[in-house]
């Protein structure tokens, strides 16, 4: 009995390593194929393409939270501040807790100029005490 637990639970961490081994491979060339283009067609002033990149690995990889951020500066630059505020709560969803970045950020400017930064950087505040209070750490209110 002891020794099926034993094999049971061994088999349980192989295929819990595989799938975190499979996700971080997902990402990375997720980030590597789509960003790296991305950054570089946003040098370019092409903006719909560096959206269209930074959208395709947003669809591609759940869990990312940075192309939703890129894509919320993007809209913000442009003057789509209702897209950027989507965008961002969507980011902070994902796991965006770096609310000085939306605070400072200045392909933000437009979106916090119209007044829509505070509740993004509320969700991203409320992610990040929830984040310390599961690890048992502290934080600043």
């Amino acid at each position: 009995m002891k020794h099926t637990l034993v094999i049971a639970c061994l088999c349980l961490l192989a295929l819990a390593g595989s799938l975190v081994t499979k996700n971080a491979v997902a990402q990375s060339a997720a980030r590597d194929g789509f960003d790296d283009r991305a950054r570089q067609a946003w040098l370019d002033e092409d903006y719909e393409t560096a959206e269209r990149l930074w959208r395709q690995w947003a669809d591609a990889d759940p869990s990312a939270f940075v192309p939703l951020y890129n894509l919320a500066c993007a809209r913000s630059f442009r003057g789509d501040t209702d897209a950027a505020a989507e965008l961002l709560l969507q980011a902070v969803e994902r796991g965006l807790t770096d609310f000085h970045s939306i605070k400072t950020d200045a392909f933000l400017r437009a979106y916090r100029s119209a007044g829509r930064g505070i509740q993004a950087r509320r969700r991203a505040a409320g992610r990040t005490r929830r984040w310390f209070d599961t690890r048992g750490g502290r934080h600043r209110s």
